[in-house]
């Protein structure tokens, strides 16, 4: 039986589709004033901690002088905060984080990485054992270890890119606790 190696040029590889996942999914930090937040969230879904440590997430409605209006998707405090249109006041709003969903760039390449990678794993996994190949099984072998490498792969690779096509900024408001 064959022993399966990883060589330099796919631990390579590797390492060069996670550091570019790293850079697709890197996070903004910005600070403005509470009359810049309306163009920054509305519409938006975004996410905050009140100062009773309860975490709100949903829609942006509107800001009005003195409060977020945020239709409430999800809430760890269903009690004080559940589900459903909600004013949130200025004292209490100091951190948003604005999350966006990118193109499907990191899926996609993730598919097409994850595909070619399994299918070049997969072939050589196959190719590898090949000391139980008889008269025209080697190659059968090598075509069933492509292609579930490459289903594989390319089912795996586009989860872990679909994870990377998320942008995320953290907003800070500088006035929000007036």
């Amino acid at each position: 039986m064959g022993k399966f190696r990883v060589s330099g040029i796919t631990t390579s590889f590797i390492l060069l589709l996670v550091s570019a996942g790293l850079v697709l999914a890197a996070s903004d930090q910005i600070q403005v004033s509470w009359s810049e937040l309306p163009g920054l969230i509305v519409g938006k879904e975004i996410s905050l901690v009140l100062p009773d440590t309860t975490h709100v997430q949903g829609m942006a409605l509107a800001v009005h002088a003195d409060a977020l209006i945020l239709d409430v998707e999800k809430t760890s405090d269903s009690r004080s905060h559940p589900k459903g249109q909600a004013s949130i006041p200025r004292s209490s709003v100091s951190v948003i984080e604005r999350k966006e969903r990118n193109a499907k760039i990191g899926a996609m390449v993730g598919s097409l990485v994850g595909g070619l990678g399994g299918a070049a794993l997969g072939g050589r996994a196959a190719w590898s054992s090949g000391s139980r190949c008889g008269p025209g099984t080697c190659g059968t072998a090598v075509v069933v270890g492509v292609l579930a490498g490459g289903g594989g792969g390319g089912v795996l690779g586009y989860f872990a890119g679909r994870h990377f096509d998320h942008n995320v900024t953290l907003i800070r408001v500088a006035d929000g606790g007036k």
